[in-house]
């Protein structure tokens, strides 16, 4: 029953989250978010349909919706890092194709995993891809902090939001899955309790953070965070160039 209430709890959150949007005319500014935030409301009225009238096939919609949930969380990251890098070209077209080819790969894998069709298989895969994914977004969400406070690249209201509530969420699901894989069934009663604790609480800081719009700063001097990039880039092209006379030689000889 607590399960069910925070379910009902957390989806009125996103309801007030879309629909503060909606009133206040920007739901464009962060359009990736805000269709993954519609996404996950209307996956949960359908769960709450499955669960009331066809329970036998609830948890194969449950994990299935569960992998649509996991893989399109990566929308909310290149949003995130979308904004915060979008003064600085060269380093977010960078990000852009890290995060893009980090996805791809794990989307790739989590469908070759999702192959046995089997319940037991498909919960094993899911539950394997989510942990698989939320590490390397964790440490994708690691290094863009990083970035933010070594540039010092300012942050409005918004993008806190996004990056604090995602970046909680994220964490504290990868610490629960890996408590789940060590434990096992001892963990199976706390895993629902703490799972939706956690998207409570992610799902109330972006609603006090969204409720209206707040762009974010402009940076009132040039970083030296797109003079670092120009600099790792050219040192990269030289050292691809040097390997491939290297490559060139050897073959001739």
């Amino acid at each position: 029953m607590l399960v069910q209430i925070l379910g009902w709890f957390s989806e009125g959150l996103l309801a007030l989250l879309l629909i503060s949007a909606l009133k206040g005319g920007f739901l464009k500014q962060y359009p990736l978010f805000y269709a993954y935030a519609a996404g996950w409301f209307l996956v949960g009225l359908f769960r709450f349909y499955v669960f009331t009238f066809q329970l036998d096939s609830y948890l194969s919609f449950y994990w299935y919706s569960q992998f649509l949930l996991v893989a399109g969380g990566y929308s909310i990251l290149w949003q995130i890092y979308a904004h915060i890098l979008n003064p600085y070209p060269g380093t977010a077209r960078m990000a852009r194709v890290l995060v893009g080819a980090v996805f791809v790969s794990m989307l790739i894998q989590g469908l070759i995993m999702m192959l046995d069709g089997q319940t037991g298989g498909l919960t094993r895969s899911v539950v394997r891809l989510e942990r698989n994914l939320h590490s390397v977004q964790t440490i994708l969400i690691i290094v863009l902090v990083m970035l933010v406070w070594y540039y010092s690249i300012p942050l409005g209201k918004n993008l806190r939001g996004l990056l604090l509530g995602y970046g909680f969420l994220v964490t504290t699901r990868l610490i629960t899955l890996t408590l789940q894989a060590f434990l096992g069934t001892s963990f199976y009663a706390w895993w629902s309790y703490s799972e939706q604790a956690c998207v409570l609480v992610t799902l109330i800081v972006w609603s006090r953070t969204l409720r209206s719009y707040q762009p974010n700063p402009v940076p009132e001097h040039s970083s030296r965070l797109e003079h670092d990039y120009e600099l790792a880039a050219q040192r990269t092209a030289d050292a691809i160039a040097t390997a491939r006379g290297y490559l060139a030689k050897a073959f001739l000889q």
